[in-house]
């Protein structure tokens, strides 16, 4: 999908003749972008769909001109479709799943099948996550705020070469605004809703002489809960959801000259949930519980306390310098994340079993700081911009790791027990990639590129006397393993552009990292790396009026040594195994169009079949002497996790005004067929699996003459669907998550 308005990209990153052209409309637009407004074409009645430009290949190019399957969202498409982070990107293009975890604000980002529910510290996702140019290493605080964002951009299948490792599914690459040095202006906007939202944003913009300027945006949002604890009739609602967010962020531009760039920023969010809940479904016996959808029975000593609560930091520096036809990209960064909290694992009010993160802000407060990761990366990029038939981009990366992982599970089942265990992560990696484009004809172009990726993984625990109590002495208190990876992703492209219409063909392969299982109370043996080998085929094609936008794509990958995700015994984590193999095929299509000055439709499809080639001895819970109890299962020709075979997006937009007033309204709908959460949809039972689901969102919008004011509704989920967030099977039975039912509110803003 090529979704709203021109997006225009950093102006450094283009040729220097392009470079002026994006200038000056930029200058022009600048207002329109800035406020928010749906798109400059539709303001002033033009029926063409406007210009997406992507920097999908480490430069800026039109996406038609992009021979990979992606989708690219500007804050205005973003806004219509009700997607405020990135766990919402499902709604605006098909062939992807996403589920938020019960805890570490983890958005697990399934393209085309391929993602990673949950990663430990000793583990990496599927999807690469970036953040104004900054690699995410760790699931924890994944999820981002879709606030005062100039980008965001979905790239379907592996794109080791050019993003790196820990991109076998693809890649999500925000892009918030930088300062600009035009003219102050900014808002603020506040929303009321039913469960109590509460929201408020604000965004500044200052220039302060004619070479610097700063960006100020920050947010606040609250909500009540919508999970009935039936034990304990009294207790306030619980809540996925429920709890409250804020975050800020300011970045700093110094621009001497057209040549010259230099962006600074600094970010801090928080998360303070309402706790980890967790409604059981089915008994350890295998029977129905009969509980309501909306309700639980859990223990309350579980909600309220830092069931999910997280906080990240950021610092990153950018510069560009661009010296004849070459600019030069350096981005520093430094992150730290933090998790603390606790789960019921067990879904009843009587505490069978609890897992906490060991902290001073958590129920079980401890001497360690919860989960905590600290990250340094670093990455230097040459790209070139000649005006001649060839051009390249090669590049530079470092990375150093420090995690730790202090856990403590308790309940009934371990009497007067506390096992605790300490893990510590440490991860080095660094790699060079070269990539290459050549002009054959003045139609036909060449490209392809390698990286190469060097990592070094060290892996400890230590447990304390109750754990050793725990496992009767047959583990030892400390242990420790190192293990370290290399790989070469390559990649080639042969692209055709006869008139209109782009044609091409593409090898890639995609590397995700091999590593520990973390947390956990033993070294367990070293994950393989996982590789994927995709085959893509697609053709993409404007029409010459802009009212017509189409692409479509078919691939195939062969998936070696798949990490896939499994519930531990007891139910009281989750950890990685290697599957044999898999295979998965399918095509994707997706249309924009604009049959009329004031309407704009879009559409997707996905079809998808993805299947285990090879599991012997995958880890499922079967009913055995009456109990779920842990076993394997062969799950050759099953699907994989979280791969529907279909989904499809739809969306209309429709402009409209009167007396000086405009607005907008949209309809935006996503279906997708059946899915398993895990894999062998957790066993027997096959319960750990979503039904065929569709989803509708709507939104409306007015803006008063002068455009200083704006008015919105929005509902989510119209059609009050119930789905599922996360639901685990493990031996004390089968527990859910339930998503939002429907939501709804209002919104004001004032522009300056």
């Amino acid at each position: 999908m090529h979704p709203y308005a021109l997006t225009i990209p950093a102006i450094h990153r283009q040729s220097p003749a392009l470079r002026r052209l994006r200038h000056a409309v930029h200058a022009a637009t600048l207002g329109a972008v800035a406020l928010g407004v749906p798109g400059l074409a539709q303001a002033q009645g033009n029926p063409a769909l406007e210009e997406v430009v992507v920097t999908a290949q480490r430069r800026a190019e039109r996406i038609e001109d992009v021979p990979i399957s992606l989708s690219a969202f500007d804050q205005s498409a973003l806004n219509n479709l009700r997607i405020e982070s990135t766990d919402q990107l499902q709604m605006g293009t098909p062939g992807i799943v996403n589920t938020s975890t019960a805890g570490d604000g983890i958005s697990a980002i399934y393209i085309r099948g391929v993602g990673t529910g949950y990663s430990g510290p000793g583990l990496e996702g599927s999807v690469a996550v970036y953040l104004d140019d900054v690699y995410l290493q760790t699931q924890t605080s994944s999820y981002q705020a879709t606030l005062d964002v100039a980008q965001v951009q979905v790239l379907k299948g592996p794109q080791g070469t050019l993003w790196g490792r820990n991109a076998t599914g693809g890649a999500i690459l925000i892009e918030t605004r930088d300062p600009t040095l035009e003219e102050v202006e900014g808002y603020v906007k506040g929303g009321y809703g039913n469960l109590d939202w509460m929201r408020g944003e604000a965004v500044v913009n200052v220039p302060m002489g004619d070479t610097f300027a700063l960006r100020l945006v920050g947010f606040y949002e609250e909500r009540d809960g919508y999970v009935e604890n039936i034990a304990v009739p009294n207790f306030e609602d619980s809540g996925v959801g429920a709890g409250e967010t804020y975050a800020w962020r300011a970045k700093a531009l110094w621009q001497p000259n057209e040549d010259l760039r230099l962006v600074g920023k600094l970010s801090h969010d928080r998360r303070n949930g309402n706790g980890a809940i967790h409604s059981l479904r089915y008994n350890g016996d295998g029977s129905p519980t009969g509980l309501g959808f909306y309700k639980t029975t859990q223990s309350p000593n579980r909600e309220g306390g830092g069931g999910d609560d997280t906080e990240s930091s950021m610092a990153s520096l950018r510069l560009d310098w661009t010296f004849g036809d070459w600019t030069l990209t350096n981005t520093l960064a430094y992150r730290e994340t933090r998790a603390y909290g606790c789960t019921d694992n067990d879904g009843v009010v009587d505490e069978l079993l609890y897992f906490c993160t060991v902290s001073s802000k958590s129920p079980n407060p401890g001497g360690a700081d919860g989960k905590e990761d600290n990250t340094l990366t670093d990455e230097l990029r040459l790209t070139s911009n000649f005006d001649g038939p060839f051009n390249i981009v090669a590049g530079l990366f470092y990375e150093e790791n420090e995690a730790r992982f202090v856990g403590r599970i308790g309940g009934a089942f371990f009497g007067d027990l506390l096992p605790t265990f300490d893990n510590r992560d440490d991860l080095t990696a660094y790699s060079a990639y070269f990539d290459a484009s050549w002009d054959i004809t003045e139609n036909l172009k060449l490209s392809g590129g390698l990286r190469y990726t060097y990592e070094d993984k060290d892996h400890s625990v230590v447990n304390d006397d109750d754990a050793l109590a725990l496992f009767g002495g047959t583990i030892p208190r400390r242990n420790n393993d190192s293990a370290d990876f290399d790989n070469v992703s390559p990649r080639v492209v042969l692209s055709w552009s006869p008139g209109q219409t782009n044609f091409y063909a593409s090898y890639a392969q995609g590397f995700k990292s091999g590593g520990f299982n973390s947390p956990s109370f033993t070294v367990d043996p070293v994950l393989d790396p996982e590789e994927i080998d995709a085959y893509e085929i697609g053709a993409k094609y404007r029409s010459e009026d802009g009212r017509l936008s189409l692409s479509g794509a078919a691939y195939f990958y062969d998936w070696t040594d798949m990490q896939v995700a499994f519930i531990t015994g007891g139910g009281s984590g989750i950890l990685q195994q290697n599957a044999a193999g898999a295979e998965n095929y399918g095509a994707e299509f997706n249309v924009d169009w604009a049959p009329l000055d004031a309407l704009v439709l879009r559409a997707g499809y996905a079809y998808s079949h993805a299947r285990f080639t090879e599991f012997p001895q995958a880890a499922v819970y079967n009913l055995i002497d009456g109990a779920l109890t842990a076993t394997a299962e062969d799950l050759e020709d099953r699907q994989v996790p979280f791969a529907p075979d279909d989904t499809f997006t739809a969306s209309a937009t429709w402009f409209y005004g009167f007396g000086g007033w405009e607005g907008d309204a949209t309809a935006a709908m996503r279906y997708s067929s059946s899915y398993d959460f895990t894999a062998g949809a957790g066993g027997e039972l096959r319960a750990s699996a979503q039904d065929d689901l569709t989803l509708v969102n709507l939104t409306a919008n007015l803006r008063s003459p002068s455009g200083a004011y704006e008015f919105g509704l929005f509902v989510d989920n119209a059609g009050d669907e119930e789905y599922i967030q996360l639901v685990s099977t493990g031996n004390t039975g089968v527990y859910m998550t339930p998503a939002a039912p429907r939501t709804y509110g209002a919104t004001v803003r004032f522009n300056f």
